[in-house]
């Protein structure tokens, strides 16, 4: 939610705060730790969480570049998000 603005500043028409924004990056967050949710300790999951919210927004302004329409920015929460929590289990293993 505190992101997604300032990275789609040059996106006019998404350079506001939405619901739909705010539901997304917590979606992103939680399928980047349904991977690993038995094996990562706290600490872990809400790095994890966090750095699949930035990984949504980041493909959310890669799919605007390229002028790709995604209404519900469903692949950018469960495909890159579901990819980096797959790596993300590896990494934060315990």
């Amino acid at each position: 939610m505190l992101l997604k603005p300032f990275v789609m500043r040059p996106y006019k028409h998404l350079s506001w705060y939405d619901g739909q924004s705010v539901c997304s990056g917590i979606l992103a967050g939680l399928v980047s730790i349904s991977s690993g949710a038995d094996r990562i300790e706290n600490w872990a999951a809400i790095c994890i969480g966090v750095i699949g919210a930035t990984f949504y927004v980041l493909f959310c302004k890669w799919l605007e570049s390229r002028k790709i329409d995604d209404p519900v920015e469903g692949s950018a929460v469960h495909m890159i998000c579901g990819m980096w929590g797959l790596l993300a289990t590896g990494f934060f293993d315990n």
